[in-house]
Protein backbone atom coordinates (compact mmCIF):
# COMPACT_ATOMS: atom_id res chain seq x y z
CA UNK A 1 0.00 0.00 0.00
CA UNK A 2 2.82 2.19 0.58
CA UNK A 3 5.12 0.77 -2.21
CA UNK A 4 8.31 0.17 0.36
CA UNK A 5 10.75 -2.25 -0.93
CA UNK A 6 10.66 -5.25 1.31
CA UNK A 7 12.08 -8.93 0.93
CA UNK A 8 9.47 -11.37 1.72
CA UNK A 9 10.45 -14.10 3.94
CA UNK A 10 10.29 -17.78 3.65
CA UNK A 11 7.24 -19.15 4.58
CA UNK A 12 6.52 -20.30 7.82
CA UNK A 13 3.62 -21.89 9.51
CA UNK A 14 4.17 -20.99 12.96
CA UNK A 15 4.03 -16.74 11.98
CA UNK A 16 0.77 -15.16 10.91
CA UNK A 17 -0.89 -11.67 9.91
CA UNK A 18 -0.35 -8.77 12.18
CA UNK A 19 -3.64 -7.27 13.06
CA UNK A 20 -3.71 -3.82 11.46
CA UNK A 21 -5.97 -0.15 12.11
CA UNK A 22 -7.24 0.62 8.47
CA UNK A 23 -7.84 4.02 9.97
CA UNK A 24 -4.70 4.76 11.27
CA UNK A 25 -2.62 3.50 8.09
CA UNK A 26 -3.87 5.88 5.74
CA UNK A 27 -1.79 8.42 6.50
CA UNK A 28 0.82 5.82 5.03
CA UNK A 29 -0.40 5.05 1.42
CA UNK A 30 0.19 6.57 -1.24
CA UNK A 31 -3.09 8.45 -1.95
CA UNK A 32 -4.44 11.81 -3.26
CA UNK A 33 -5.74 14.21 -0.28
CA UNK A 34 -9.46 13.96 -1.40
CA UNK A 35 -9.05 9.58 -1.48
CA UNK A 36 -6.89 9.59 1.61
CA UNK A 37 -9.99 11.87 3.70
CA UNK A 38 -12.95 10.53 1.69
CA UNK A 39 -11.84 6.77 2.94
CA UNK A 40 -11.30 8.16 6.31
CA UNK A 41 -14.78 9.77 6.61
CA UNK A 42 -16.22 6.38 5.17
CA UNK A 43 -14.55 4.40 8.34
CA UNK A 44 -15.21 7.40 10.60
CA UNK A 45 -19.26 7.14 9.36
CA UNK A 46 -18.93 3.94 9.50
CA UNK A 47 -21.13 3.81 6.22
CA UNK A 48 -18.45 0.96 4.78
CA UNK A 49 -16.54 -1.86 6.96
CA UNK A 50 -12.67 -1.84 7.29
CA UNK A 51 -11.85 -4.59 4.78
CA UNK A 52 -14.28 -2.92 1.87
CA UNK A 53 -12.79 0.60 2.41
CA UNK A 54 -9.43 -1.35 1.88
CA UNK A 55 -10.06 -3.12 -0.69
CA UNK A 56 -11.33 -0.04 -2.67
CA UNK A 57 -7.86 1.76 -1.43
CA UNK A 58 -6.01 -1.45 -3.11
CA UNK A 59 -8.23 -1.19 -6.58
CA UNK A 60 -7.43 2.60 -6.66
CA UNK A 61 -3.51 1.89 -6.08
CA UNK A 62 -3.82 -0.93 -8.23
CA UNK A 63 -5.39 2.20 -11.24
CA UNK A 64 -2.66 4.74 -10.40
CA UNK A 65 0.22 1.80 -10.75
CA UNK A 66 -1.27 1.02 -14.87
CA UNK A 67 -2.28 4.53 -15.44
CA UNK A 68 -6.11 4.99 -14.96
CA UNK A 69 -7.09 7.44 -12.01
CA UNK A 70 -10.12 6.21 -10.13
CA UNK A 71 -11.37 7.29 -6.59
CA UNK A 72 -12.12 5.58 -3.76
CA UNK A 73 -16.03 6.88 -4.07
CA UNK A 74 -15.94 5.32 -7.43
CA UNK A 75 -15.17 2.12 -6.17
CA UNK A 76 -17.37 1.67 -2.86
CA UNK A 77 -20.16 2.83 -5.55
CA UNK A 78 -19.24 -0.05 -8.28
CA UNK A 79 -19.17 -2.33 -5.20
CA UNK A 80 -22.48 -1.76 -3.65
CA UNK A 81 -20.80 -0.87 -0.35
CA UNK A 82 -22.65 2.86 -0.99
CA UNK A 83 -25.62 4.30 -2.72
CA UNK A 84 -25.34 7.73 -4.52
CA UNK A 85 -26.94 10.02 -1.55
CA UNK A 86 -24.41 8.57 1.07
CA UNK A 87 -21.50 9.57 -1.67
CA UNK A 88 -22.63 12.68 -1.66
CA UNK A 89 -22.68 13.25 1.90
CA UNK A 90 -19.28 12.34 2.09
CA UNK A 91 -18.13 14.45 -0.71
CA UNK A 92 -19.54 17.45 1.20
CA UNK A 93 -17.62 16.51 4.09
CA UNK A 94 -14.80 16.14 2.74
CA UNK A 95 -14.94 19.11 0.37
CA UNK A 96 -14.87 21.18 3.30
CA UNK A 97 -11.96 19.43 4.77
CA UNK A 98 -9.79 19.73 2.08
CA UNK A 99 -10.50 23.03 0.98
CA UNK A 100 -6.80 24.88 0.75
CA UNK A 101 -6.24 27.93 2.64
CA UNK A 102 -4.94 31.28 0.91
CA UNK A 103 -5.52 32.17 -2.91
CA UNK A 104 -7.81 29.68 -4.40
CA UNK A 105 -8.88 29.37 -8.15
CA UNK A 106 -11.29 26.31 -9.73
CA UNK A 107 -9.35 23.18 -11.17
CA UNK A 108 -10.20 23.15 -15.23
CA UNK A 109 -10.91 19.70 -14.99
CA UNK A 110 -13.54 18.70 -12.18
CA UNK A 111 -14.16 22.57 -11.42
CA UNK A 112 -13.37 22.15 -7.61
CA UNK A 113 -11.90 24.59 -5.33
CA UNK A 114 -8.27 24.32 -5.62
CA UNK A 115 -5.05 26.47 -4.37
CA UNK A 116 -3.91 28.41 -6.95
CA UNK A 117 -0.46 28.08 -7.03
CA UNK A 118 -1.33 23.93 -7.28
CA UNK A 119 0.55 22.03 -10.22
CA UNK A 120 -1.58 19.38 -9.32
CA UNK A 121 -5.39 18.78 -8.41
CA UNK A 122 -5.58 16.91 -5.26
CA UNK A 123 -9.33 15.74 -6.43
CA UNK A 124 -8.83 14.78 -9.91
CA UNK A 125 -5.06 14.58 -10.39
CA UNK A 126 -5.27 17.05 -13.34
CA UNK A 127 -1.17 18.26 -13.93
CA UNK A 128 -1.22 22.14 -14.34
CA UNK A 129 1.58 24.01 -16.13
CA UNK A 130 2.64 27.58 -17.76
CA UNK A 131 0.08 28.51 -20.20
CA UNK A 132 1.18 30.23 -23.55
CA UNK A 133 -0.46 33.46 -23.28
CA UNK A 134 -0.84 35.43 -26.38
CA UNK A 135 -1.85 39.37 -27.28
CA UNK A 136 -3.45 40.43 -30.32
CA UNK A 137 -1.70 43.82 -32.17
CA UNK A 138 -4.33 46.53 -32.41
CA UNK A 139 -2.90 47.10 -35.67
CA UNK A 140 -2.21 44.23 -37.55
CA UNK A 141 -4.22 41.95 -35.50
CA UNK A 142 -1.45 39.25 -35.83
CA UNK A 143 -0.92 37.52 -32.39
CA UNK A 144 2.28 38.44 -30.22
CA UNK A 145 3.76 37.15 -27.12
CA UNK A 146 2.73 38.21 -23.55
CA UNK A 147 4.83 40.87 -22.77
CA UNK A 148 5.88 42.28 -26.49
CA UNK A 149 6.70 46.03 -26.97
CA UNK A 150 6.05 46.09 -30.46
CA UNK A 151 4.09 44.00 -33.27
CA UNK A 152 6.92 41.58 -34.97
CA UNK A 153 4.85 42.13 -37.95
CA UNK A 154 4.19 45.08 -38.53
CA UNK A 155 5.87 47.27 -36.04
CA UNK A 156 3.49 49.12 -33.85
CA UNK A 157 3.23 49.80 -30.39
CA UNK A 158 1.17 47.16 -28.65
CA UNK A 159 -0.94 49.08 -26.79
CA UNK A 160 -1.81 52.11 -28.94
CA UNK A 161 -1.87 50.33 -32.15
CA UNK A 162 0.70 53.34 -33.99
CA UNK A 163 4.01 53.18 -35.44
CA UNK A 164 7.02 55.06 -35.27
CA UNK A 165 6.89 57.34 -38.67
CA UNK A 166 5.15 55.97 -41.89
CA UNK A 167 1.31 55.87 -43.11
CA UNK A 168 -0.16 52.88 -42.84
CA UNK A 169 -2.92 51.56 -45.71
CA UNK A 170 -5.77 49.21 -44.65
CA UNK A 171 -8.35 48.04 -46.14
CA UNK A 172 -11.38 49.38 -46.56
CA UNK A 173 -13.13 46.11 -46.01
CA UNK A 174 -11.34 43.83 -43.78
CA UNK A 175 -9.18 46.07 -42.05
CA UNK A 176 -6.11 44.49 -42.81
CA UNK A 177 -2.94 46.42 -42.96
CA UNK A 178 -1.53 46.26 -46.50
CA UNK A 179 2.15 45.40 -47.64
CA UNK A 180 4.37 48.67 -49.02
CA UNK A 181 3.12 48.63 -53.33
CA UNK A 182 0.26 46.27 -52.76
CA UNK A 183 -3.15 47.42 -54.39
CA UNK A 184 -5.28 44.48 -53.26
CA UNK A 185 -5.84 43.52 -50.11
CA UNK A 186 -4.16 40.19 -49.58
CA UNK A 187 -7.17 39.11 -47.25
CA UNK A 188 -10.35 39.59 -48.93
CA UNK A 189 -9.32 41.23 -52.34
CA UNK A 190 -10.47 44.51 -52.16
CA UNK A 191 -9.19 47.13 -53.88
CA UNK A 192 -7.22 49.02 -51.80
CA UNK A 193 -8.20 52.66 -53.85
CA UNK A 194 -12.08 52.15 -52.95
CA UNK A 195 -13.63 53.97 -49.80
CA UNK A 196 -14.61 52.87 -46.79
CA UNK A 197 -17.90 54.68 -47.75
CA UNK A 198 -18.30 52.56 -51.05
CA UNK A 199 -17.88 49.44 -49.23
CA UNK A 200 -20.43 50.36 -46.62
CA UNK A 201 -22.68 51.44 -49.74
CA UNK A 202 -22.13 48.64 -51.34
CA UNK A 203 -22.57 46.02 -48.47
CA UNK A 204 -26.11 47.79 -47.70
CA UNK A 205 -27.47 47.49 -50.86
CA UNK A 206 -25.95 43.46 -51.36
CA UNK A 207 -28.16 43.08 -47.83
CA UNK A 208 -31.33 44.98 -49.49
CA UNK A 209 -31.02 42.44 -52.15
CA UNK A 210 -30.37 39.18 -50.25
CA UNK A 211 -33.19 40.82 -48.22
CA UNK A 212 -35.72 40.97 -51.47
CA UNK A 213 -34.59 37.88 -52.33
CA UNK A 214 -35.66 35.73 -49.40
CA UNK A 215 -38.60 37.48 -49.13
CA UNK A 216 -39.68 37.42 -52.68
CA UNK A 217 -42.68 35.44 -52.52
CA UNK A 218 -44.16 37.64 -49.89
CA UNK A 219 -43.55 40.61 -51.60
CA UNK A 220 -44.97 39.12 -54.47
CA UNK A 221 -48.34 38.44 -53.14
CA UNK A 222 -48.37 41.52 -51.19
CA UNK A 223 -48.17 43.50 -54.47
CA UNK A 224 -50.97 41.99 -56.00
CA UNK A 225 -53.24 42.60 -53.15
CA UNK A 226 -52.27 46.36 -53.43
CA UNK A 227 -52.60 46.28 -57.20
CA UNK A 228 -56.00 44.68 -56.33
CA UNK A 229 -56.59 47.08 -54.22
CA UNK A 230 -56.11 49.87 -55.98
CA UNK A 231 -57.85 48.55 -59.25
CA UNK A 232 -60.95 47.50 -57.42
CA UNK A 233 -61.09 51.38 -55.71
CA UNK A 234 -60.43 53.43 -59.14
CA UNK A 235 -61.81 50.72 -60.93
CA UNK A 236 -64.23 53.02 -62.64
CA UNK A 237 -61.68 55.64 -63.30
CA UNK A 238 -59.40 53.02 -64.48
CA UNK A 239 -62.31 51.90 -67.50
CA UNK A 240 -62.48 55.19 -68.39
CA UNK A 241 -59.43 56.14 -68.93
CA UNK A 242 -59.05 52.87 -70.88
CA UNK A 243 -61.83 52.99 -72.82
CA UNK A 244 -60.84 56.59 -73.78
CA UNK A 245 -57.72 55.78 -75.01
CA UNK A 246 -59.00 52.94 -76.65
CA UNK A 247 -62.68 54.48 -78.53
CA UNK A 248 -62.04 58.09 -77.56
CA UNK A 249 -63.44 60.49 -75.39
CA UNK A 250 -66.42 61.46 -76.49
CA UNK A 251 -68.01 57.27 -76.99
CA UNK A 252 -66.40 56.96 -73.42
CA UNK A 253 -69.06 59.73 -71.96
CA UNK A 254 -71.60 58.44 -73.90
CA UNK A 255 -71.38 54.53 -72.59
CA UNK A 256 -71.51 56.43 -69.11
CA UNK A 257 -74.24 58.45 -69.97
CA UNK A 258 -76.08 55.22 -71.69
CA UNK A 259 -75.90 53.05 -68.31
CA UNK A 260 -77.33 56.07 -66.25
CA UNK A 261 -80.07 56.47 -68.69
CA UNK A 262 -80.38 52.49 -68.77
CA UNK A 263 -80.95 52.41 -65.54
CA UNK A 264 -83.49 54.85 -64.87
CA UNK A 265 -85.75 53.02 -67.64
CA UNK A 266 -85.53 49.75 -65.58
CA UNK A 267 -86.75 51.53 -62.67
CA UNK A 268 -89.00 54.36 -63.81
CA UNK A 269 -86.85 56.82 -62.43
CA UNK A 270 -88.51 59.77 -64.40
CA UNK A 271 -86.73 62.62 -62.75
CA UNK A 272 -83.21 61.54 -64.47
CA UNK A 273 -84.91 60.26 -67.50
CA UNK A 274 -86.27 63.58 -68.00
CA UNK A 275 -83.12 65.54 -66.58
CA UNK A 276 -81.03 63.05 -69.24
CA UNK A 277 -84.11 64.37 -72.28
CA UNK A 278 -82.54 66.85 -74.59
CA UNK A 279 -83.54 69.97 -72.92
CA UNK A 280 -84.42 71.71 -76.12
CA UNK A 281 -87.57 69.85 -76.36
CA UNK A 282 -88.86 70.64 -73.45
CA UNK A 283 -90.24 67.10 -72.43
CA UNK A 284 -91.45 65.89 -68.87
CA UNK A 285 -90.93 61.70 -69.15
CA UNK A 286 -93.76 59.76 -68.16
CA UNK A 287 -94.63 55.86 -68.54
CA UNK A 288 -96.20 57.03 -71.77
CA UNK A 289 -92.45 58.38 -72.50
CA UNK A 290 -91.02 55.45 -71.34
CA UNK A 291 -92.48 52.99 -72.87
CA UNK A 292 -91.90 54.87 -76.52
CA UNK A 293 -88.42 54.46 -75.30
CA UNK A 294 -87.96 51.00 -75.35
CA UNK A 295 -90.04 50.35 -78.44
CA UNK A 296 -93.25 50.79 -77.51
CA UNK A 297 -95.89 52.67 -79.77
CA UNK A 298 -99.01 53.26 -78.24
CA UNK A 299 -100.59 54.82 -74.90
CA UNK A 300 -102.15 51.16 -73.89
CA UNK A 301 -98.76 49.94 -73.66
CA UNK A 302 -97.84 50.03 -69.96
CA UNK A 303 -94.27 48.23 -69.30
CA UNK A 304 -94.17 46.14 -66.46
CA UNK A 305 -90.55 45.04 -66.12
CA UNK A 306 -87.19 45.30 -67.81
CA UNK A 307 -84.73 42.39 -67.62
CA UNK A 308 -81.91 43.27 -70.15
CA UNK A 309 -81.22 46.50 -72.37
CA UNK A 310 -78.28 46.30 -74.62
CA UNK A 311 -76.11 48.11 -77.25
CA UNK A 312 -74.73 46.15 -80.27
CA UNK A 313 -73.60 49.13 -81.94
CA UNK A 314 -73.35 52.77 -81.98
CA UNK A 315 -72.53 55.04 -84.43
CA UNK A 316 -71.37 58.87 -83.64
CA UNK A 317 -71.07 62.01 -86.27
CA UNK A 318 -68.38 64.43 -84.25
CA UNK A 319 -68.86 66.91 -86.73
CA UNK A 320 -72.66 67.33 -86.35
CA UNK A 321 -72.46 66.06 -82.23
CA UNK A 322 -74.68 63.75 -82.47
CA UNK A 323 -75.00 59.82 -82.34
CA UNK A 324 -76.90 56.74 -83.38
CA UNK A 325 -77.51 54.01 -80.99
CA UNK A 326 -78.71 50.48 -81.93
CA UNK A 327 -80.66 48.92 -78.46
CA UNK A 328 -82.07 45.45 -77.86
CA UNK A 329 -85.18 45.50 -75.06
CA UNK A 330 -85.75 42.17 -73.31
CA UNK A 331 -88.72 42.18 -70.46
CA UNK A 332 -92.41 42.39 -70.07
CA UNK A 333 -95.46 44.83 -70.42
CA UNK A 334 -99.65 45.23 -70.11
CA UNK A 335 -101.15 45.87 -72.67
CA UNK A 336 -105.14 46.36 -73.05
CA UNK A 337 -106.88 42.96 -74.68
CA UNK A 338 -107.76 39.73 -74.90
CA UNK A 339 -105.53 37.16 -72.85
CA UNK A 340 -103.26 34.66 -75.10
CA UNK A 341 -102.45 37.35 -77.39
CA UNK A 342 -98.76 36.79 -78.30
CA UNK A 343 -96.83 39.51 -79.20
CA UNK A 344 -93.01 38.81 -80.97
CA UNK A 345 -91.88 42.13 -81.51
CA UNK A 346 -92.60 45.87 -80.73
CA UNK A 347 -93.51 45.86 -84.51
CA UNK A 348 -96.19 43.82 -84.55
CA UNK A 349 -97.42 46.30 -81.25
CA UNK A 350 -99.56 48.60 -82.95
CA UNK A 351 -101.62 46.08 -85.37
CA UNK A 352 -102.44 43.83 -82.11
CA UNK A 353 -104.00 46.80 -80.31
CA UNK A 354 -105.73 47.99 -83.10
CA UNK A 355 -107.35 44.99 -82.98
CA UNK A 356 -108.03 43.87 -79.13
CA UNK A 357 -110.90 44.57 -77.70
CA UNK A 358 -110.77 47.05 -74.76
CA UNK A 359 -111.01 45.99 -70.78
CA UNK A 360 -108.86 42.76 -70.60
CA UNK A 361 -105.34 42.97 -70.00
CA UNK A 362 -102.88 40.41 -71.18
CA UNK A 363 -99.09 40.12 -70.16
CA UNK A 364 -96.88 39.46 -72.86
CA UNK A 365 -92.72 39.60 -73.81
CA UNK A 366 -91.32 42.13 -74.40
CA UNK A 367 -88.98 42.06 -77.13
CA UNK A 368 -88.15 45.36 -78.77
CA UNK A 369 -85.27 46.23 -80.61
CA UNK A 370 -85.13 50.09 -81.44
CA UNK A 371 -82.83 53.30 -82.81
CA UNK A 372 -82.02 56.01 -80.35
CA UNK A 373 -80.60 59.12 -81.52
CA UNK A 374 -78.55 61.33 -78.96
CA UNK A 375 -76.83 64.82 -79.23
CA UNK A 376 -73.77 66.42 -77.85
CA UNK A 377 -75.03 69.32 -75.60
CA UNK A 378 -72.23 71.57 -74.46
CA UNK A 379 -69.76 68.68 -73.66
CA UNK A 380 -72.96 66.18 -72.65
CA UNK A 381 -75.24 63.93 -74.10
CA UNK A 382 -78.82 64.03 -74.24
CA UNK A 383 -81.51 61.42 -75.58
CA UNK A 384 -83.36 62.99 -78.36
CA UNK A 385 -85.61 60.45 -80.09
CA UNK A 386 -87.71 58.53 -80.81
CA UNK A 387 -90.26 60.23 -78.94
CA UNK A 388 -93.98 59.40 -78.16
CA UNK A 389 -96.14 61.96 -80.70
Amino acid sequence: MCETVLTVPAPDASRGFAEQNLLEALDRFKLSDWDRAYARKALEMEVADSRTVGEAVVAVRSAARKGRKRSVGEELLRKGAIDRQKDLNIRELVRGATRPKGKLTECANCFETIAADATVCPYCGQEFGDLLVMQMCPNCKREQPSGAKECSGCGADMVTGLKSGGYVTRCPRCGQVALPGQVECLLCGTSLSRSVESIRREEKIERVKQWIALHSLSLMLAGMLIAGLVVWKYWSDIRRVVSSFVVGEDQTALKERLEAFDSALKFADFRTLTDMIDPSLGLQATERTRSCILGGQDLATVVERVDEIGHPEMQLDKGAGAATVYTKVRGRLVAAGTEGVKVESSADLPGVLANLAGGAKSKTALSSEVTWRWVLRKGRWYYAGPLPD
